[in-house]
């Protein structure tokens, strides 16, 4: 199974991220995450990546092919891969559907989440992380038990920098104009596609897409039965523990 994982940031594609995991027994590319720790790197390249994050910019199409390639080529991507964060371009996608074609492989499901501009910023610029263990919190709907300390070590609290909304009005408007029209390009390819609107609670967002992964025969009445229960505190924990 190899699924792609659409939406702008902050409409919830981390917190459903690990639940998908659990259902179809795969591994998530969170290329955000990926392209985070490598900012971290004091090399040339995290340097470059650095700067683009900073500044709410895209990083560029080659370097983010050669890292989903080795990725999908590694012993954890045999069996497939939820793609989270990529494709952002029209270039990207077609790049990803080559490198699966040349392996035999294909895209099964294109999952598209999102919700509205004034939803995501308030998610974002209300989101803190743990500096030491990479824990997330938001201040609206999960934060920690202790006043700006992770839970799990007792670490201060940070912001990331592309948490600032004059940053993340940026990488809205970044989403729009390069990265939306890939669902258009999916959708042309005949690739089974569902599109869920994050807005409102998370149990109600799970049940939208497991819904329509049941809708569509990704999923039989077996597997839908027995995620349709799923806790929204064990939906938000996955969430939490995917951005360690």
């Amino acid at each position: 199974m190899y699924l792609v994982l659409l939406g702008p940031p902050g409409a919830g594609k981390g917190t459903y991220s690990p639940t998908l995991t659990a259902l179809f027994k795969i591994p998530v590319l969170s290329l955000g995450d990926i392209l985070r720790n490598e900012a971290k790197c004091d090399t040339k390249l995290g340097r470059k990546i650095e700067n683009y994050i900073k500044t709410g910019e895209l990083v560029p199409d080659n370097l983010i092919i050669e890292i989903v390639s080795n990725i999908i080529d590694s012993e954890e991507g045999e069996g497939g891969v939820i793609f989270d964060g990529f494709p952002r371009t029209i270039n990207q996608a077609e790049k990803l559907l080559e490198i699966l074609k040349q392996r035999d492989l294909v895209i099964d499901l294109v999952l598209d989440i999102f919700s509205n501009d004034k939803t995501i910023t308030d998610r974002l610029s209300s989101r803190w992380v743990c500096p030491y263990c990479g824990r997330a919190y938001n201040m609206m709907t999960a934060p920690p038990k202790k006043n700006m300390r992770c839970d799990f070590d007792d670490t201060p609290l940070i912001q990331r920098e592309d948490d600032n909304p004059n940053v993340i009005r940026r990488r809205l408007k970044v989403y729009k104009e390069q990265s939306k029209p890939i669902l258009d390009f999916y959708i042309a390819k005949s690739i089974p596609y569902i599109r869920v609107d994050s807005t409102g609670t998370i149990k109600k967002c799970w049940e939208k897409i497991l819904n329509s992964l049941f809708e569509i025969n990704i999923i039989d009445k077996k597997t839908y039965d027995s995620y349709k229960n799923t806790e929204t505190d064990r939906i938000h924990k996955a969430g939490r523990e995917n951005r360690r």
